[in-house]
């Protein structure tokens, strides 16, 4: 697995993030923009949500407008419906992925490469 991940800034430039420093990845407003936070700040870059958690098998899209890096979540709150991040954000997620997230979170090390996000009933298939 790679150790960074590239990423492309509205103004085409390219970037090398370590994984292990990105917290989540969110959407924006705007068309194809992404805000990528990490331990260096908040980045814009271009893509899709939806390529996002396909990339690296760390990430999860845990809501419609949020990616994880689930190496960073500290707490996953089922009674809000909400994850705290070590950073100390507070995301949304959605009800139908709690389960699965919960799984991934204590199977990290045995996380599937072909892993689809969008199935939950492949979480427990394994």
């Amino acid at each position: 697995m790679s150790t960074t991940y590239t990423v492309y800034t509205p103004d085409n430039k390219t970037q090398e993030i370590p994984i292990d420093d990105i917290f989540l990845i969110r959407s924006t407003p705007l068309r194809m923009v992404l805000e990528l936070h990490h331990k260096g700040g908040n980045l814009k870059i271009r893509g899709k949500i939806s390529r996002v958690a396909l990339d690296v098998r760390t990430f999860f899209r845990a809501h419609t407008s949020y990616v994880v890096n689930i190496t960073h979540i500290k707490n996953i709150n089922e009674a809000t419906n909400t994850l705290e991040l070590t950073n100390g954000q507070t995301i949304p997620i959605a009800k139908r992925k709690i389960k699965v997230l919960h799984y991934l979170y204590t199977q990290l090390t045995d996380f599937p490469q072909d892993y689809n996000h969008d199935t939950p009933e492949a979480a427990f298939s394994m």
